[in-house]
């Protein structure tokens, strides 16, 4: 092992390839000759070429994370990796700051729009009758807020729109058409309608 370990990577790639072709034909020799039976005694020698080309390889992956070692250790030094991490808090406040913003600006008045748009939504899938129930009270409460709201800013259409909404989902005297495509439909309907109507724009 020690005179494979000492010869020069080249010289080990070469040597395998030669002791391989040298071992194939030792093979079909014995094949040809009517002595297959002795060919499975050759099969251990084929670890020697094998050894031989894992030496480079080895060296290789050393090499490599020497070197990587090097640059990593220039990357990353204590100068670097300070202005990394003031960087990393730097971006941390920015965003930090950015939520607290939003927050200030989200107003409590948005649970009317949040809320029945996020059930209307997943009561496009088959679900029990309760939950139906559950959506058409919050819808209703929500479009009557809106038409309340709209008829206050002297609008002459939306209030009847929301009005409409409101008697379309009332929980009181429920309106059953009997066609869940046609409920998909009016859902993304009423979806789309509040969602561009939520900030009370003319």
């Amino acid at each position: 092992m020690k005179f494979l370990t000492n010869r020069g990577s080249l010289f080990l790639i070469f040597f395998a390839i030669v002791f391989s072709i040298f071992l194939t034909g030792i093979r079909l020799a014995l094949i040809f000759n009517g002595y297959e039976k002795f060919v499975y005694i050759t099969y251990p020698l084929s670890i020697i070429p094998i050894i031989m080309v894992g030496i480079p390889i080895i060296r290789l992956i050393k090499f490599l994370i020497r070197i990587s070692a090097k640059y990593l250790g220039l990357i990353f030094n204590t100068k670097n990796f300070r202005k990394l991490e003031k960087f990393g808090l730097t971006a941390f406040d920015y965003s930090n700051k950015k939520m607290k913003e939003q927050r200030k600006k989200r107003k409590d008045t948005d649970i009317f729009w949040i809320v029945p748009i996020g059930i209307l939504a997943i009561s496009i899938f088959p679900l029990p009758i309760g939950f139906y129930m559950l959506t058409r009270t919050i819808v209703c409460v929500s479009a009557v807020y809106y038409a309340y709201n709209y008829y206050k800013k002297k609008n002459d259409v939306k209030p009847w729109i929301f009005g409409f909404f409101a008697l379309l989902y009332n929980p009181l005297i429920p309106i059953y058409l009997n066609e869940k495509s046609l409920w998909v439909l009016i859902n993304i309907t009423t979806i789309i309608f509040i969602y561009k109507n939520k900030d009370f724009k003319k």
